[in-house]
């Protein structure tokens, strides 16, 4: 964590380039929202990385974009798109959308075409992670906890105390951040996947840890290797 007075580019770059300093290797896959700057500054830290639009920003974005009354069917067409079963599916279903809602919305189309291929980057992932890993829900509800903190007190005295604040309040939030179990299978489709992303995949290290009824326990590589 650093501070920063904007979602800039180089504020971006800082904290990231920080997080490779400390030790962080490539994860599988980031999720962000549209910000140019932090997805600038993702991409040059982390070239090796899928980048995963935020569906919850994306659809919002869309339907924003198309009447009240249409928004239940279009969500439905994007629904069908972002959670295919796999990303052949996607790009069917993408062009039967475009062609359903084009004449109609032509905007909420453009928007729903551009960085198109970040927003299905999930579909390599293993199926049961999917829509866990699709939204920066839990980073949303952070930033909540923190203004319901820091709105009842008048100012801080220094930035330390500022950060100090907001550190206890992502301690307290993180305890929860951890859910997805892997399977001895998906952790095959995890090391296989980071295999082609160019990252430096330790089969022998990972397949001597399978615990005996296929679930991984160890916490060490739910940390390494979190999608």
């Amino acid at each position: 964590m650093v501070l920063g007075s904007k979602e800039s580019y180089d504020d971006c770059l800082e904290a990231l380039r920080d997080l490779r300093k400390r030790g962080l290797d490539d994860p599988v896959l980031g999720v962000t929202d549209g910000a140019p700057g932090l997805i600038r500054a993702f991409e040059e830290v982390f070239p090796k990385t899928l980048w995963q639009h935020c569906l919850v920003h994306k659809k919002r974005n869309i339907l924003n974009k198309v009447p009240s009354g249409a928004i239940p069917e279009v969500k439905s067409y994007l629904n069908s798109v972002y959670f295919a079963p796999d990303e052949k599916c996607a790009h069917r279903e993408r062009e039967i959308f475009k062609d359903k809602f084009a004449p109609s919305y032509p905007s909420a189309v453009k928007c729903f075409d551009q960085d198109f291929a970040a927003c299905i980057q999930h579909l390599k992932c293993p199926a049961s992670h999917r829509k866990s890993i699709t939204y920066t829900n839990l980073v949303e509800r952070s930033f909540l906890e923190e203004k319901r903190r820091s709105n009842v007190i008048p100012r801080f005295f220094d930035e330390k105390s500022g950060l100090k604040l907001v550190f206890a309040s992502l301690i307290r939030a993180s305890q929860n951040w951890r859910r997805l179990k892997f399977t001895f299978e998906e952790e095959i489709e995890i090391m296989e996947l980071r295999e082609r992303l160019g990252h430096k995949a330790e089969k022998e290290q990972m397949i001597s840890k399978r615990p005996r009824k296929g679930y991984l326990v160890s916490n060490n590589f739910s940390r390494k290797n979190k999608t």
